[in-house]
């Protein structure tokens, strides 16, 4: 019932609770929120009163929500099945389908005897109507025990019995439980609708992270390089010991007055340094084959660890060094390698 019908209930309804002086449940209110309005049941039954003429005004200015509010802070205060009535106009005014019927059919249940039979089936009239807009969405989840909500608002849990009732329109289901993410799916129901929202929770532990495992290669990588770095310093410098006594060598060749033992003793020196120089030169050249074996299988588990961040990965995934070639030469050392 909207516009002046409506706020016709509206001011009826007020008359008649004017006329039985807000004749409340016969039941004492149940404990009032803190205030000093509260404090007393006297003083209660008065704000009582006072929020539910607000609600009436309110509502007769077509500020339905509000309306709304000051009627269930009525209803609070002292309980009685003639607020519910109002509340229920307000719910339906806002074309909140679903809450006005659970409300009409609450106050028909606490109304009972009291409800004239006019009343009684002007209620039951309305109830029809609107169970005739509103709709209903069966929630299937995946997990027992799954926290129902519908926009925003907890309904129930998992397993439900019975399709839920709701309001026409788009509408969220959320559906949340220990160990797993939360779902919220969004569904387009019309009147009369019945729809199914299927919620399948997905495990915390299917998504979680795994730990980074460390790269084996790694250690032996950095050993090998070390190993190279240290050779190859020491290789540089006995090659330019090698050069000096090849220098000596040479001055002694040309000078005068030198026996055979000092030349042989030149000559032996050079040779040694030349001989270790080389020795270190290939040393270093092995370190240095080694070492790119290693980076090789370390770069080589590391894209394969990565997965789908490298777009390369599937050709990396297989490169394996097969065979490694070390060349000397005058002008100096190479190496090749196969894949």
């Amino acid at each position: 019932m909207q516009g002046r019908n409506g706020r016709a209930a509206s001011l009826l309804f007020a008359l008649l609770v004017s006329s039985s002086s807000l004749a409340f449940g016969q039941e004492p209110p149940p404990a009032p929120p803190a205030g000093k309005a509260a404090e007393h049941p006297a003083n209660a039954m008065a704000e009582a009163r006072k929020r539910h003429d607000l609600g009436l005004k309110l509502y007769d200015d077509g500020n339905y929500e509000a309306a709304r509010i000051e009627f269930e802070r009525a209803f609070a205060l002292a309980p009685s099945h003639r607020i519910l009535y109002n509340i229920a106009l307000a719910y339906r005014a806002l074309n909140n389908y679903v809450d006005a019927l659970n409300t009409f059919e609450r106050y028909l249940a606490e109304g009972g005897s009291e409800i004239q039979p006019d009343r009684r089936a002007r209620v039951e009239k309305d109830i029809a109507e609107l169970r005739s807009r509103i709709a209903r969405v069966r929630v299937i989840t995946n997990v027992p025990g799954v926290e129902i909500s519908i926009d925003g608002i907890v309904v129930g849990k998992a397993p439900l019995t019975k399709p839920l009732p709701v309001n026409p329109g788009v509408r969220k289901v959320s559906g949340q439980a220990p160990g797993y993410l939360p779902r919220t799916i969004t569904i387009t129901v019309g009147s009369t609708d019945e729809a199914t929202a299927d919620l399948e929770l997905e495990s915390l532990s299917k998504t979680a992270r795994p730990e980074p495992k460390s790269n084996p290669w790694v250690a032996p990588a950095v050993v090998g390089w070390s190993a190279t770095g240290v050779a190859a310093i020491t290789a540089g410098v006995f090659a330019a010991l090698s050069l000096n006594a090849k220098s000596d060598q040479r001055d002694k060749l040309e000078q005068m007055g030198v026996t055979h033992d000092e030349l042989k003793s030149a000559r032996d020196k050079t040779q040694t340094l030349s001989g270790v120089a080389d020795a270190l030169l290939i040393t270093t050249a092995v370190f240095a084959g080694v070492s790119t074996f290693f980076t090789v299988k370390l770069m080589t588990t590391k894209h394969h660890a990565e997965g789908e961040k490298h777009a390369r990965q599937p050709e990396l995934r297989n490169l394996e060094l097969r065979n490694l070639e070390l060349h000397w030469g005058p002008g100096g050392i190479a190496a090749s390698a196969s894949f």
